[in-house]
């Protein structure tokens, strides 16, 4: 999975030079055959903390971490390994302006049914959100606990049961990550993750839910959010569909129109 990283909206100059040369790099991917889905988190972003103490849950509004630098999108591909997600990953021209975060799925990706229309951009079951778990430093070893990850996958199949797992899993740990970061006309690639913090990121889930407190109410539910924290985040969807949802419109499932963005599958 590369994780897209940004500090904000990108400048004019930035979304020509992605726009004009996303075409031929997304296909040069559907060739290859690795490219699977993405999409990018709404701007700006409006975040919530979830974390569950003595069974209540406590709910802070605002990212997980206060940092510059914060996940904008996320994008899901097969590679064989590390080197050959980062050769075809450098050649992404988001990546120019935007940091990449590369980490894999080690037990692999769980996809719900509604994982092909969350790549087109068809929210009309439910809002997309991401709910990405944070371990702190001290407890990265109970992150790779079976015992914890059986949880975990429990937590999913519920979800899935349910209708509101769009795709999720437990990702590797900070030593299998790479960042790529664009300077000086190329691409520099470091071990590690993109933020030097004492908390890792070790799972993502995308949800389907009517709104934002349903997406809290899931992330409480969380195995993570026991001792640790899960932040939610929405995905960027079509203004309008949080009325239509509100309204009590039944999806009719033909998938319409997707909402447009400049770079919705980076």
């Amino acid at each position: 999975m590369t994780i897209i990283v940004t500090e904000g909206a990108q400048p004019e100059e930035a979304l020509e030079y992605m726009n004009r040369n996303w075409p031929a790099w997304a296909e040069a991917m559907e060739r290859r055959g690795g490219r699977r889905l993405g999409r990018e988190l709404d701007h700006p972003p409006t975040p919530a903390t979830v974390r569950l103490r003595q069974g209540r849950p406590l709910v802070t509004d605002g990212p997980f971490a206060e940092t510059k630098e914060y996940v904008g999108g996320i994008s899901v591909f097969q590679a064989r390994d590390l080197d050959d997600a980062i050769a075809a990953q450098s050649g992404n021209p988001v990546n120019r302006y935007c940091p990449f975060e590369i980490r894999p799925f080690p037990d692999g990706l769980r996809l719900g049914p509604g994982a092909e229309a969350f790549a087109k951009g068809d929210d009309s079951a439910g809002i997309p959100w991401l709910l990405s778990a944070w371990v702190h430093r001290g407890r990265h070893a109970a992150a790779t606990d079976p015992a914890l990850r059986g949880e975990c996958r429990d937590w999913r199949e519920d979800l899935l049961r349910r209708g509101r797992l769009v795709l999720g899993a437990e990702l590797g740990g900070p030593e299998t990550a790479a960042t790529l970061r664009w300077r000086d006309g190329e691409t520099r690639i470091s071990p590690g993750p993109f933020l030097d913090i004492d908390s890792r990121l070790a799972g993502i889930d995308v949800v389907s839910c009517r709104d934002r407190e349903e997406a809290v109410a899931l992330a409480a539910t969380h195995p993570v959010a026991r001792q640790d924290a899960v932040e939610v985040r929405q995905f960027y969807t079509d203004p309008g569909l949080g009325e239509t949802l509100d309204a009590g419109a039944e999806p009719d499932g033909s998938g319409g129109e997707p909402a447009k963005r400049p770079l919705e599958d980076a």
